[in-house]
């Protein structure tokens, strides 16, 4: 059974996945609803709490924004900015006391707090606040970026949303070449929301092929059901790390929300995973107890289809197959063939080894 320890969670392959809930931008720049959130993970079953650490004039170009005015958008969540630019900034990004303050509340409600670094110096303030990395489906290409997360010699979580195998296959030579020996690769598809026909969970079992020595896990961008069964299916296809965009209310338009799970899906999604693992079971293939009493009722044994005197030589036209099966085994047919009986039996007997004569 594959195991990693990431943070307070001992994560397996087989039903037990470390579950992060992702809230990324969905605190939309306020530390007491992202503290808020934390808490409802918390309450809900995730191992971890996640966010997002970059700013926006470091991660995009000035032309990378339309000049679109938010000033007459109704949204309470424009009020204050001109721009895109100034509206992302407002929700996305807080600075380092505020990680500070987030990871220290995730501490409180024990709970990991976890961000994915976009620059290096998020790499840096993050190190003694996480116990993980994650690094984005946008920069597994970016080899500076993985050089520094790689020497910080922690776990690692690397998604591969759009990104091919010979490019997954770089990432994970740069991550191992500087540092990191435990790397997770994370299924994703870039797509927000993604529809369920786009999730292509048949991807995860080539990623076990052509890595056989990674774990495996989903970043999901689905929109989520009340059953959370696509997540279902995925557990039973030996994920060890679930990552999901989580909100407290899942009825908001913009940002993430639409595409995240809440405190309820949360819920509903543990709920699954103990079940998964009551079912589980054991790997070898064998006959559980229970079963022992139904099976001597469900096979046959050799028996007897007519009555034999003492010395009678056992043929084929004297057998039949019937159950219960606490006699000879049909696999044991020809070994009793032309074997003596040494005593009187009548038909519908079962036969025994007991029974025959044995040189």
């Amino acid at each position: 059974m594959a195991k990693i320890q990431l943070g307070s969670h001992l994560a397996s392959s087989k039903g037990d996945p470390y579950i992060i809930a992702e809230i990324g931008m969905n605190h939309e720049g306020d530390l007491k609803l992202a503290k808020k959130q934390i808490e409802l993970a918390k309450k809900g079953g995730a191992h971890g709490a996640k966010f997002q650490s970059y700013q926006v004039k470091k991660l995009y170009t000035k032309r990378f924004f339309s000049s679109t005015s938010t000033e007459n958008k109704k949204d309470l969540i424009y009020t204050g900015t001109k721009n895109d630019l100034e509206y992302l900034e407002k929700i996305s990004c807080f600075q380092k006391n505020d990680y500070e303050k987030l990871a220290t509340h995730c501490k409180t409600m024990s709970i990991d707090f976890l961000s994915t670094p976009f620059d290096m110096e998020a790499v840096h303030f993050l190190e003694p606040l996480v116990p993980f990395y994650k690094i984005s489906s946008g920069d597994i290409n970016h080899k500076v970026l993985l050089e520094e997360i790689a020497k910080q010699k922690k776990p690692v979580l690397l998604s591969t949303g759009g990104a091919n195998l010979s490019e997954i296959e770089d990432a994970i030579k740069t991550l191992k070449k500087h540092g990191s020996q435990l790397i997770v690769i994370l299924h994703c598809i870039l797509s927000y929301p993604c529809q369920d026909e786009d999730a292509n969970l048949g991807m995860i079992d080539s990623l076990k092929k052509s890595f056989p020595n990674c774990l495996l896990g989903y970043s999901d961008h689905t929109t989520t059901d009340n059953s959370m069964s696509l997540l279902n299916i995925a557990l039973g296809m030996g994920i060890c790390v679930i990552e999901k965009h989580f909100t407290h209310d899942k009825s908001l338009a913009h940002n993430d929300h639409p595409h995240s799970m809440d405190i309820n899906d949360l819920k509903k999604l543990t709920e699954n995973i103990k079940l998964f693992q009551k079912i589980y079971g054991k790997e070898h293939k064998t006959a559980i107890p229970i079963e022992k009493k139904i099976l001597v009722q469900a096979r046959r044994s050799l028996v007897l289809r007519y009555p034999l005197k003492k010395g009678a030589i056992i043929k084929a036209e004297d057998i039949d197959f019937k159950r219960p099966g606490d006699g000879i085994s049909p696999i044991f047919l020809e070994e009793v063939l032309g074997k003596k009986l040494i005593l009187e039996l009548e038909g519908d007997d079962v036969l025994r080894w007991s029974h025959l004569e044995i040189t």
